[in-house]
C-alpha cells in the first residue's frame, strides 16, 4: 500500500523525497515504480538530488547485473557531483565506477 501511495504525494522539485521515494519502491520490490520515480528525481531542480538519484540508479543497474547502464550512470553522476563540487558524491562514485571497470574488464 505504501508503494502505491508514493506517486500520489505531490513532491516539490527540490525535495529530498525525490531520492527517498525510488528507494522505498525498490525495497517494496516494485522496480517499475522505482524507475518512474527515478525519472522524476532526475528532473529535480536541486543538482545534488538529481546526481544522487542517478547514483542510486547506477546501484540498481549493478544489482541487476547491467554493468553497461551502471557504468554510464556512475560516470554521469560523477560528472554531476564534480560540477557542484560535492566531494562525498565524487568519492562514492569513484569507488562505484571502479567496481564497474573491474566487473566490465571485457572491454
Amino acid at each position: 500500500d505504501l508503494g502505491r501511495r508514493l506517486e500520489e504525494v505531490a513532491v516539490p522539485d527540490d525535495s529530498l523525497l525525490l531520492l527517498v521515494r525510488p528507494v522505498i519502491a525498490m525495497f517494496a520490490d516494485d522496480y517499475e515504480q522505482a524507475e518512474r520515480l527515478i525519472e522524476a528525481g532526475l528532473k529535480s531542480t536541486d543538482r545534488w538530488i538529481a546526481a544522487s538519484v542517478r547514483m542510486f540508479r547506477a546501484a540498481m543497474a549493478e544489482n541487476s547485473g547491467n554493468i553497461i547502464d551502471k557504468r554510464g550512470d556512475a560516470e554521469m553522476a560523477l560528472a554531476e557531483f564534480r560540477g557542484i563540487g560535492e566531494r562525498g558524491g565524487m568519492a562514492s562514485q569513484r569507488g562505484a565506477g571502479a567496481s564497474g571497470v573491474i566487473a566490465g574488464a571485457d572491454r
